[in-house]
């Protein structure tokens, strides 16, 4: 989502500005979540995750250092800019609004690294939040959850590990009906395994489905076999 300001940060008044906080990312790139907690939404915030970088320097632009010359995490306003108050040469063209870069997200999560704390390993699993693809280690890939705080607790859910269920699916064409309150959750969805130990969790749904009221679901295991592995579901829960 855009956003604009009457005052652009380079002191261009009433000029909407796409970098109301001048760190070379457009705010539709930053949005307006709160990745850090702060209370600074990241359009904003020139250290959206809080960690020991700022946004300019993990936002894959090659030459930050260069563009940042006294390292106020800031675009120097030594360099040219558009009407806008971006900076013409991370444009396709000035003022058009469109980075020539690519977002740097190290783990290819679909979270930029600026908005992935580096410093901080969520799950405790010897990864750093930047380079985890599952950072809440509840068996979701990051990429697959919201990104969004969906339950409203300042949380965005894809930090959030939700501790789910796991069922036991056994027999053929076997039927279990899962029944949950929905009071605290948008969105569900479950994973399989056919060894709690030794095998990876596999994502039953491509994505998490909106709950829309229900409050109940049903798993059915059409393609066991009276010799297939024993299957152990587990349903999941944003």
């Amino acid at each position: 989502m855009k956003h604009s300001s009457n005052e652009c940060p380079l002191g261009l008044p009433g000029i909407a500005c796409p970098d109301d906080d001048g760190d070379g990312i457009a705010n539709y790139l930053e949005s307006n979540t709160d990745s850090d907690g702060d209370g600074i939404p990241n359009y904003l915030d020139l250290n959206s995750d809080g960690d020991s970088i700022c946004d300019l320097h993990e936002s894959g632009i090659t030459n930050s250092m260069a563009l940042d010359m006294d390292t106020n995490c800031v675009i120097d306003p030594t360099n040219t800019f558009g009407a806008n108050g971006l900076i013409d040469a991370l444009e396709t063209f000035p003022d058009s609004g469109t980075i020539t870069y690519t977002l740097q997200d190290s783990d290819g999560d679909g979270v930029p690294d600026a908005q992935e704390n580096n410093d901080a390993d969520l799950d405790g699993d010897g990864l750093t939040n930047n380079n985890d693809t599952d950072d809440d280690g509840d068996g979701i890939p990051t990429v697959q959850e919201s990104k969004g705080d969906t339950d409203g607790d300042g949380v965005p859910q894809y930090l959030q590990n939700i501790n789910p269920s796991i069922l036991n699916l056994t027999e053929n064409n076997q039927t279990i009906i899962w029944t949950f309150s929905t009071t605290n959750f948008n969105y569900y969805g479950w994973q399989y395994t056919t060894n709690l130990v030794e095998s990876p969790w596999i994502t039953g749904a491509n994505r998490l489905l909106n709950i829309f009221g229900n409050s109940s679901i049903t798993i059915t295991d059409q393609n066991a076999t009276a010799t297939a592995p024993i299957k152990f579901y587990r349903v999941i829960l944003e």
